[in-house]
């Protein structure tokens, strides 16, 4: 073993001490320490990555976005008729800028619906930009945003809200960035946070033609790439990394055997980043990857099994016209 190597091994020994107090500190030693190196899809997410995302839902090979806004236009204002009437708390996952919840809000007042919304994401600029906007169209409607890492709210979240009954939104395809494990383990903290007869609307994309997804992943106007590359920025911002993106690229690919679109960033040359703030150094080779991201996808019975496993019943499924994604309404057990 090198001194590099012995040093970095030093180093996530004592992060688990506790020695760094930072969680994206502990992550970035821990994953860039391993022999493939990797780092959570949830730290793209900074206020930076937060609007290059907004931007990639603009693109005209991006379909998800656009999928999903469809399907909540035709069906937004019966998602949840249920209820009958009863008021609820509505909670986002990851609310991101809210266009689409913004529209199925809006469906579901004018369907008479009577609830109170509480949205969660790590972006203060989404969280801050999303109330603000409600506040100012919707007066009467009782909002509270949640700033955090949605994970910590999930077993306590029929505490959360003043009415009995809880509503949870994680539309976008979210839950695609989950191995089936994460998935099934993020699902039971979800299920042990709601109360028997509560819902989830769950947004998923399709499986599909393989180069019509990886072209959603790589568009001409490489906004995904930019997207990709923020999280060496942001290493550099937070953690004093020395990282020049120019000296990474970006690959995306369809891995069939685990269906999954996968994002790497990839090292173009032999390269040592030192992290001044934790004092660390990481190698990389030429060519070596940093695994960032995967994007699962998703058949009708995998959605099935999926919610069988997890304590919830499928009640409907919902899909845009073009048949690419769908946000599946589960009832909890």
């Amino acid at each position: 073993m090198n001194e590099v190597m012995l040093k970095n091994q030093q180093i996530v020994e004592e992060t688990f001490d506790t020695i760094i107090d930072s969680e994206f500190a502990k992550d970035v030693v821990y994953g860039l320490s391993q022999s493939q190196k990797r780092l959570s899809s949830k730290y793209f997410y900074n206020d930076a990555g937060s609007r290059l995302f907004d931007l990639i839902t603009e693109q005209p090979e991006y379909y998800l976005t656009r999928a999903e806004t469809n399907i909540i236009q035709k069906n937004g204002s019966q998602f949840f008729t249920r209820l009958e009437g009863t008021p609820f708390n509505l909670f986002e996952l990851g609310c991101g800028n809210g266009d689409k919840t913004f529209s199925l809000i809006e469906n579901m007042l004018d369907a008479g619906q009577h609830f109170s919304f509480y949205p969660m994401d790590i972006s203060k600029v989404a969280i801050d930009g999303l109330v603000k906007n409600l506040h100012q169209s919707f007066p009467l409607l009782n909002v509270q945003g949640l700033l955090g890492d949605y994970h910590q709210f999930l077993p306590q979240i029929h505490t959360l809200g003043k009415q009995q009954r809880n509503v949870v939104l994680f539309l976008g395809s979210n839950i695609g960035n989950y191995t089936t494990t994460q998935a099934a383990e993020l699902l039971s903290d979800l299920y042990k946070g709601l109360n028997s007869g509560d819902f989830l609307l769950i947004g998923m994309d399709l499986k599909k033609n393989f180069d019509r997804m990886t072209a959603a992943y790589n568009d001409k106007n490489r906004v995904t790439e930019k997207f990709n590359l923020n999280l060496l920025c942001r290493m550099n911002e937070e953690l004093g990394a020395n990282f020049d993106v120019n000296k990474f690229t970006h690959y995306e690919i369809y891995n069939p055997l685990d269906n999954a679109m996968q994002s790497f960033l990839v090292s173009i040359e032999k390269q040592l980043i030192h992290f001044s703030t934790i004092d660390l150094d990481i190698e990389f080779d030429a060519f070596e990857t940093l695994f960032v991201e995967s994007s699962h996808k998703y058949s009708f019975r995998d959605i099935d099994i999926l919610a069988q496993k997890s304590g919830f019943e499928v009640l409907e499924s919902y899909t845009d016209d073009k048949q690419d994604f769908v946000d599946s309404l589960w009832q909890r057990l």
